[in-house]
């Protein structure tokens, strides 16, 4: 009976294996993942002493929602850099009109997300990424939230809870 369960065992388990998906492991003392979520717009002040000047155009007010089902639908060609990190959360980042998936996870011990871009109609087809850090404050508005490059390679774009967000 036993070499039977076995049996009837395995092609469920490779079936689940061969599925897979990735999954969302929440984090209730993850600081970015905790507070991330909400309207963002970019902060003036901070922008010129980080970047040395006034928001440019392409300095868009960002909205970032939590969709943890995203993680299941994220193709495994993403799996080399995603295996064995923990996905912190996952949703869609909307920057003015485009709105993405995304993932957050840890790059190099650094808070990263990994923002899906649409191709020829595939939602997942070009993964970009960036380091990402936020600062608690005592009252939730006023937060900030700073966006970096994929690498450590050039400053941060500083900013701060839209107004609407903050009520």
């Amino acid at each position: 009976m036993k070499p039977l369960v076995a049996l009837v065992a395995v092609p469920f388990l490779v079936a689940a294996v061969a599925v897979g998906g990735f999954k969302v492991t929440p984090d209730k003392d993850n600081v970015v993942s905790s507070r991330l979520a909400g309207s963002w717009v970019p902060d003036p002040d901070l922008y010129e002493r980080l970047k040395g000047g006034a928001p440019g155009k392409n300095a868009k007010p960002i909205e970032v929602r939590s969709a943890p089902e995203i993680a299941e639908k994220i193709p495994d060609q993403y799996g080399e850099f995603l295996n064995g990190r923990t996905l912190y959360m996952a949703g869609y980042i909307k920057w003015g009109e485009q709105e993405s998936p995304f993932v957050l996870t840890d790059f190099h011990g650094n808070p990263h997300m990994l923002i899906f871009r649409e191709r020829d109609g595939d939602p997942f087809s070009d993964g970009e990424s960036c380091n990402v850090m936020l600062a608690w404050a005592k009252d939730p508005k006023n937060d900030m939230l700073f966006m970096g490059a994929d690498f450590n390679n050039e400053p941060f774009r500083p900013y701060r809870r839209a107004e609407e967000a903050a009520k």
